[in-house]
């Protein structure tokens, strides 16, 4: 195995692990903060920052990366958010929470810039969207897996110890301890890059205004605006609808938030698939816009099984289209610009997100679910039309500029 073949495995075994710990807490930490008596606006909010300033840092964070190298920022980015973890679980005071959420936002930036030009670099450029659509599947197979062990796991502390009942706040605080101990350990594979190709990224990343390809990434926005705002709307409450419209426990919660997770999965797997058949311009546009039915349908749905069947098969869809997302961004600049590019499309997408969470957390107090996921159609339907009309159906004989 090459040198760079290796810094991608490691990579990967790093992603995975820490999305085992994610698994656990995307599960736990909405129903913690609500034991803890936090309402969704406040939830919505944490979203918002996390998300937001994410975002407003990607661009600073290209220059870091360029400075520091591959590998110090990934250590930099994981250390600082299993820290985070653990104060926010240990100390979950409002001002807490949100200065926390700050700095997590700042240092998960790093991350969002560095994973598709680092996966992509260390792969190789034929591989791009096969190792994409690896490390989402991967990395959505285990949060599957540990979404369920979430689920289950404040009940089988509460067994173990005797302490707190399954549905109390402090099971929910010691399954998101677990999570924190897992995470921790993804620190072990990252440690173990090797080469780092940082000396490449520092020597042609440079403030050349002129020379960056400023309608490509005005068109990179435009779209990542539309889908990042559609899915901050309503995706941050997944788990708490579940909770509260049809009055799940939480090991359900844990089992759709894992079925959700394996949608996930499974779109990134027909990524590939989807390219050959479709062609890469194509196939984006109408895997979203298919994506469209099933979230209509879930508007007036009154079970659970049928809301949770339309669900996964939107999720499935739209997350088919993530690692062709990517692999275009990649493709549509040259690859001096990536980590640019990368981080263009980080903050639009972001930035987005986070105003979809705020609004999305005040829209369900105001109005409910149901115009929550109308207007998500109607924002997934402008998506749908973007792309085409910011990158075209077919290729163009060189990069589009």
């Amino acid at each position: 195995m090459t040198a760079r073949r290796q810094n991608a495995f490691n990579y990967l075994a790093a992603e995975l692990i820490s999305a085992a710990g994610a698994g656990i807490s995307s599960v736990l930490f909405p129903l913690f903060l609500l034991a803890g008596g936090f309402k969704e606006d406040f939830l919505g909010l944490l979203a918002s920052i996390g998300s937001g300033i994410a975002g407003l840092m990607s661009l600073p964070a290209s220059l870091v990366v360029a400075r520091l190298g591959y590998r110090r920022s990934i250590l930099i980015g994981m250390v600082t958010g299993v820290t985070v973890s653990f104060i926010q679980v240990l100390w979950p005071t409002s001002t807490c929470l949100i200065a926390t959420q700050v700095i997590s936002g700042c240092f998960s930036s790093l991350s969002l810039v560095i994973h598709s030009p680092y996966l992509v670099e260390n792969a190789g450029e034929e591989c791009g969207t096969r190792i994409l659509s690896l490390s989402m599947a991967g990395v959505t197979i285990i949060g599957t897996v540990f979404n369920i062990v979430g689920g289950w796991l404040p009940a089988r502390l509460s067994a173990l110890t005797g302490l707190f009942h399954p549905d109390d706040f402090g099971a929910y605080r010691a399954g998101l301890l677990v999570a924190c101990l897992i995470s921790s350990m993804s620190i072990l594979p990252a440690v173990m890059l090797k080469e780092d190709l940082s000396h490449r990224v520092a020597s042609r990343f440079r403030f050349g205004w002129a020379t960056y390809p400023w309608l490509t990434l005005a068109k990179v926005t435009v779209v990542s605006v539309s889908l990042g705002f559609g899915a901050g709307l309503f995706m941050p409450f997944m788990n708490v609808y579940w909770k509260t419209r049809f009055s799940l426990n939480t090991e359900l919660v844990g089992i759709i938030s894992a079925a959700t997770a394996g949608a996930v999965g499974l779109g990134a797997t027909l990524a590939p698939v989807a390219e050959r058949r479709l062609g890469l311009r194509k196939a984006i546009p109408i895997l979203t816009g298919l994506s469209l039915f099933p979230m209509y349908g879930m508007i007036g749905s009154s079970s659970f099984r049928s809301a949770a069947w339309l669900f996964l098969t939107r999720t499935t869809l739209v997350n088919a289209t993530s690692p062709l997302r990517m692999n275009l961004t990649m493709e549509v600049v040259e690859s001096e610009h990536r980590p640019l590019a990368a981080s263009v499309e980080s903050l639009a997408w972001s930035l987005a997100w986070a105003a979809g969470a705020a609004y999305g957390g005040r829209l369900i107090l105001a109005a409910g679910y149901s115009l929550l996921f109308r207007l998500s159609v109607w924002v997934y339907a402008w998506a749908t039309l973007a792309y085409p009309l910011c990158f075209g159906l077919y290729p163009p004989g060189g990069r589009v500029k």
